[in-house]
């Protein structure tokens, strides 16, 4: 887990999940300072509450009341600051406060449903970002214990590899999906491909085991990909699994340019959350 462990609050009731997980990170993981972040966005008081506020100070009001959230958890306030910006821009503002940190970090944010969309902003902030998001659902504790690791087995597998053993999960289950185009299936055997792309898939984790020295107790399943996407088997798989974190690299294989998001990872932040917490590494 990086050592700076930024915490991005939005006066929900989804704070006192972040701030509860906060908590039980800086104890696991031995994390000095937590550094809470809001960004108040002045621009969306329309003129009507703009002159009803006129003469009241909405910043020490939103300071007070986010205070009030952290120390309910927090009693030692030397081990963690609350910082609030001024933007339009919320991703934009919590990407420069982190950029001048000049540490590696993770970001914390609320995973809510998609009505309430946190999608969005995550998908902004892992695209500007060099920090890891880390998107935890409402009312979920800390949990290591049971790892899940979605791969295609690019290059940036070592890197979500690196932080799975940083992070030290004692189960650790890496899925591959497959998937064979329809276009072909008139002309092949579907169900001896089908052993074709799991003795492939197999191969491939063999070999990165060797050149990466995994752990022996990591375990490798397959799944062949259907009608179903890719960010649904996860799911799905992360449930059977009972997965404490899913973690994944913001992209795969594709060649397209970092700034944009892996399409599976894209889709999956803006699913519906489900029990685990996603870590999206960078």
């Amino acid at each position: 887990m990086n050592k700076t462990l930024v915490v991005a609050l939005d006066l929900t009731e989804h704070d006192h999940t972040l701030i509860g997980y906060a908590k039980q990170l800086q104890s696991h993981y031995n994390i000095k300072h937590i550094h809470f972040i809001h960004n108040i966005k002045v621009s969306e008081l329309d003129e009507l509450l703009t002159e009803m506020l006129a003469d009241v100070q909405i910043v020490p009001i939103i300071q007070r009341n986010l205070e009030n959230k952290v120390q309910q958890i927090f009693q030692e306030q030397s081990s963690y600051t609350l910082t609030l910006l001024e933007g339009d821009n919320t991703e934009f503002g919590i990407n420069e406060w982190v950029k001048n940190q000049k540490e590696p970090a993770t970001i914390l944010l609320g995973w809510k449903s998609a009505e309430n969309g946190t999608g969005a902003m995550a998908q902004k902030l892992i695209r500007l970002s060099q920090a890891d998001v880390l998107l935890v659902p409402k009312d979920s504790t800390f949990g290591i214990n049971r790892i899940l690791i979605p791969s295609d087995f690019s290059p940036t597998f070592s890197r979500v590899k690196n932080k799975v053993d940083a992070l030290g999960g004692q189960q650790v289950q890496v899925l591959k999906v497959y998937h064979i185009p329809s276009v072909f299936f008139p002309f092949i055997d579907d169900e001896a491909t089908q052993q074709k792309a799991e003795k492939l898939a197999k191969t491939q984790y063999a070999e990165l085991s060797k050149k990466l020295n995994i752990a022996p107790s990591w375990q490798l399943k397959t799944q062949y990909r259907k009608e179903k996407s890719v960010a649904d088997i996860i799911a799905r798989e992360s449930r059977l699994f009972r997965a404490d974190l899913v973690v994944l690299a913001a992209k795969g294989s594709n060649s397209i340019p970092s700034i944009f998001l892996g399409s599976t990872t894209n889709e999956l932040i803006n699913k519906e959350p489900f029990q685990s917490a996603i870590y999206v590494v960078k």
